[in-house]
């Protein structure tokens, strides 16, 4: 019984990560795709430096860029 929580413990921990990573992707894709001006007038946010950011922590993220969930 010990294993299993063990186990499944390892699984969360796994997917969390995971979809930590998936997430920074879908920002940093949603940055991508953003106007330069937006309707009102308004100039958007710094997304250059946003964008940066983001990638930066996927870089730093201990997943490889191909992980899949069908692996559970």
């Amino acid at each position: 019984m010990r294993a299993e929580l063990t186990e499944s413990k390892s699984k969360r921990e796994a997917l969390e990560c995971e979809l930590h990573h998936l997430l920074l992707q879908l920002h940093s894709s949603q940055l991508a795709k953003l106007p330069d001006k937006r309707p009102d007038g308004h100039f958007k946010p710094d997304v250059n430096a946003i964008k940066k950011k983001l990638d930066a922590e996927i870089r730093q993220s201990p997943l490889p860029r191909s992980t899949s969930l069908h692996r559970f």
